[in-house]
């Protein structure tokens, strides 16, 4: 019997299936190039394609008023097209005071030290936890990590190395040494499930023993503070050594004080190739 196929067309934007982030970006990317919306909210059309990242909204101003008036452009902005915006932080008590209380994130204006240990109930931004009190960063660390006594397989270390999310590289230098291990299982071809050389094991227990501070160092989200102009100079630095190679950018730029203030932006690292290439080669590549 033959049976004519049935057309399936999805109304909504599913989770989990492999287009939803690309159809979710590009949704809001059309959203904001209609002439109606550049018109209506060209500041936000523009931050669209720089401030949103998947679907959280990250962009600030210099002064209370003028971060008021983007919360009322991209409220609006977001509505005409069928979305609703909330969960909304800040730094400021004003700005936070002008939003509705329910549309405000639950923990937005808890400060870390009422809180436990472990940090939970901070807003996050781009993977990271936010506290708006000190206007600071701070790098998640699952405590199923921190507190995980299994036994030390390529599996447990890759996903220990996997649970760490940097997108900054606050830890490159930290992190890189655990990618080091992981290239050197691979190396002597070890399994997945099959425990580890002593050697191994003792590297990455002792890296491992200082999880638990990661959860308590702070990064300033604000880099240029009390600037004194917009002029900012970037610095770059590079460096490769025969199992890794790296590079680091620096800003800085002249407080209200006359004073150079030199401040970390991003970093990042690599394991050297599996075949040996000379340091020039290496030097090479970390500044690529």
């Amino acid at each position: 019997v033959t049976i004519d196929p049935r057309r399936m067309v999805m109304t909504r934007l599913m989770f989990g299936v492999t287009c939803s982030p690309f159809c979710a970006i590009n949704a809001t990317h059309h959203h904001a190039e209609s002439e109606e919306q550049r018109e209506r909210f060209p500041a936000v059309c523009q931050k669209v394609k720089t401030s949103l990242y998947v679907d959280d909204w990250q962009s600030g101003a210099d002064t209370d008023e003028e971060v008021i008036q983007q919360y009322k452009d991209v409220v609006a902005f977001f509505k005409t097209g069928g979305w609703k915006v909330t969960k909304f932080a800040s730094n400021s008590t004003t700005v936070l005071q002008s939003i509705p209380s329910g549309e405000i994130h639950p923990h937005a204006t808890i400060n870390l030290d009422d809180r436990d240990e472990h940090h939970g109930d901070t807003p996050t931004a781009l993977g990271l936890r936010w506290n708006t009190g000190n206007d600071c960063l701070y790098v998640n660390v699952p405590a199923r990590l921190i507190d995980s006594q299994e036994r030390i397989t390529k599996r447990t270390v890759l996903s220990a190395l996997s649970s760490v999310y940097d997108v900054f590289g606050f830890l490159a230098a930290y992190m890189i040494t655990v990618k080091i291990l992981m290239q050197q299982l691979w190396r002597i071809k070890v399994q997945w499930d099959e425990e580890i050389p002593q050697d191994l094991q003792h590297a990455f227990l002792h890296w491992k023993s200082e999880l638990v501070d990661i959860p308590t160092l702070p990064f300033p989200r604000y880099m240029f503070k009390n600037r004194k102009n917009k002029k900012v100079t970037l610095y770059g630095f590079c460096d490769a050594s025969e199992m890794a190679y790296g590079a680091i950018i620096y800003a800085c730029y002249e407080d209200d004080s006359d004073v150079i203030q030199t401040v970390f932006m991003m970093s990042k690292t690599k394991v050297a190739p599996v075949k040996t290439q000379t340091i020039a080669r290496l030097e090479l590549m970390a500044a690529l």
